[in-house]
């Protein structure tokens, strides 16, 4: 795997207060999750493990490192075989991998399983370069951040692989709340998980497939300005209620509020008025 390339990074003005409060350290990955950990290592540098499913013997290495930094870093473990396109995304061939995120981007550390001596130089030049370039921030545990049970019990189903369940978790808290935030863009993600989960990748490159096919596999990349403006083009021909839906629900996603979102829900505004 390639060294670490820092050119690309911009220096951000260093925490003085905690950046973030998390429930742990060590987190479960999955593409529910992935953009908030990308939005995290804009702060905190992001260790993130690719693994086989059951296989622990690097993560507790890992793990022990990680937990030693008082918060200066987390680890993100994300089981590849469970996770093919974010293994795809972040150009995982084969497990374990390790890579670190540095402000959103994605830098090899090392393949396969190692001792915890090396691990431990590993996570120290992480840090040096993190801290080189700005990135001074700390997470703290617990404060300010109390387990919302529907979310823990949706993660849990996700990681074990059984979205159905957590379908059936959000859609069952949204019953009751249904203008919670979390939860709809908690649905919107299982949704999109399980409409693509065993789409091959080939088909984002085949112009031949479906508009909304495209579309989603966009969506599960991050890539959601490209993602919008696709189905953007497609309404303005068809007026399509079923590309209407799949936007306002790929707006949750992505998160109501980011830039993407916001131009192009005055986009659709634009078209539908």
């Amino acid at each position: 795997m390639a060294g670490i390339d820092l050119s690309s990074l911009i220096k951000p003005a260093e925490a003085q207060e905690p950046v973030a409060n998390v429930t742990d350290l060590v987190m479960v990955g999955a593409e529910s999750n992935i953009r908030q950990i990308i939005d995290l290592s804009g702060h905190v540098p992001v260790l993130i493990e690719f693994h086989s499913t059951g296989a622990n013997s690097l993560a507790q290495k890992l793990e022990a490192s990680v937990r030693r930094q008082n918060g200066k870093i987390i680890l993100v473990r994300i089981d590849g075989q469970l996770n093919p396109d974010l293994a795809a995304a972040f150009k995982v061939e084969q497990v374990p991998v390790v890579l670190a995120l540095l402000k959103g981007q994605p830098v090899p550390l090392f393949e396969g399983d190692i001792e915890s001596a090396e691990v431990e130089r590993f996570v120290a030049k992480l840090l040096d370069a993190a801290a080189s370039n700005g990135l001074k921030g700390f997470v703290t545990i617990g404060q300010g951040a109390p387990v919302n049970p529907v979310m823990e019990k949706a993660y849990e189903a996700i990681a074990a692989g059984n979205l159905d369940a957590a379908k059936k978790i959000y859609s069952e808290a949204l019953a009751e709340n249904p203008r919670d935030i979390e939860f709809n863009a908690g649905l919107a993600q299982v949704n999109l998980m399980i409409r693509t989960i065993d789409l091959p990748g080939s088909l984002l490159e085949d112009p031949t497939s479906p508009v909304n096919v495209r579309a989603d596999l966009l969506a599960t990349l991050g890539q959601f300005e490209a993602c919008f403006a696709l189905l953007l083009a497609e309404f303005e021909v068809s007026k399509s209620d079923q590309i209407k839906a799949q936007l306002l629900e790929l707006f949750e996603v992505a998160g109501t509020s980011t830039p993407e979102v916001v131009t192009a829900r005055k986009s659709l505004t634009n078209l539908l008025y």
